[in-house]
């Protein structure tokens, strides 16, 4: 990694603020798997089809999520 960085022109600092910020979150990653309560095998599952009550209608997205409006 560190030759990586090094040979994208950046300086001695950054290259070591990002080695440095990758070594402490790494280990922070590895606590939070343990710990997350989340059942990783639901990122598997397709989403589920919600079947749309109207017949005419159109999307819009709110709060950076898509909602389908019915006319």
């Amino acid at each position: 990694m560190a030759e990586f960085l090094e040979s994208k022109d950046l300086s001695k600092s950054k290259a070591d603020e990002i080695r440095e910020y990758v070594e402490k979150i790494l280990p922070f990653e590895a606590e939070f798997a343990v710990k997350s309560a989340a059942d990783k095998r639901v990122k598997l599952k397709e989403p589920r089809k919600k079947k749309i009550q109207c017949d005419k209608g159109h999307w819009v997205t709110i709060d950076d999520h898509p909602v389908y409006i019915c006319d």
